[in-house]
């Protein structure tokens, strides 16, 4: 890790396709009681960063989950690819200011579930049969057994799956 400026700091990883989720979090109370500290993500795109989460003494953990749309992805593996992550050490209102505001966060998680549900969705669909009472989905419980394994490979395969798969749908 590189200090760029008398607050911020920056550090680089590679082959950064493989990074999905970044936590960020203090080993002791670390920071001045005045300050909390923000992470962010550069996109392969220069110029563009992305704001994760931000810490303080009081609650000094968060995860930052990352999404990169489809242009973004195809960057990431590129075998020349460098992912850059920085910190900044900020006044604590300016981090809870920027923690509230993102709303990204709990959209990604919401966008994910959303993928989740179509990918049963559709599977389950392969199940449904004409009746005098109109196109039912029948299924047994073991059904749900076989495409939660199914789930598990293709997400083994491809933890991107459900966000390709939610492209498509758009």
């Amino acid at each position: 890790m590189s200090q760029i400026d008398h607050n911020k700091f920056c550090a680089n990883i590679d082959k950064p396709a493989t990074v999905r989720d970044l936590v960020f979090f203090l080993l002791s109370p670390a920071l001045p009681p005045d300050a909390g500290a923000t992470l962010f993500v550069s996109s392969p795109i220069p110029g563009k960063w992305q704001f994760l989460c931000g810490i303080s003494n009081a609650s000094p953990t968060a995860k930052g989950f990352i999404l990169w749309n489809e242009e973004e992805a195809e960057l990431l593996k590129r075998p020349e690819a460098v992912l850059q992550f920085g910190i900044s050490i900020e006044p604590i209102s300016n981090v809870m200011q920027l923690v509230q505001s993102n709303t990204q966060v709990r959209d990604n998680y919401q966008m994910f579930a959303k993928g989740v549900a179509l990918e049963i969705y559709n599977y389950l669909s392969s199940f449904a049969k004409t009746t005098p009472q109109g196109e039912l989905v029948v299924f047994e419980a073991k059904d749900i057994d076989r495409w939660f394994q199914k789930f598990q490979e293709k997400y083994t395969l491809d933890p991107d799956f459900i966000w390709k798969l939610l492209r498509r749908q758009a």
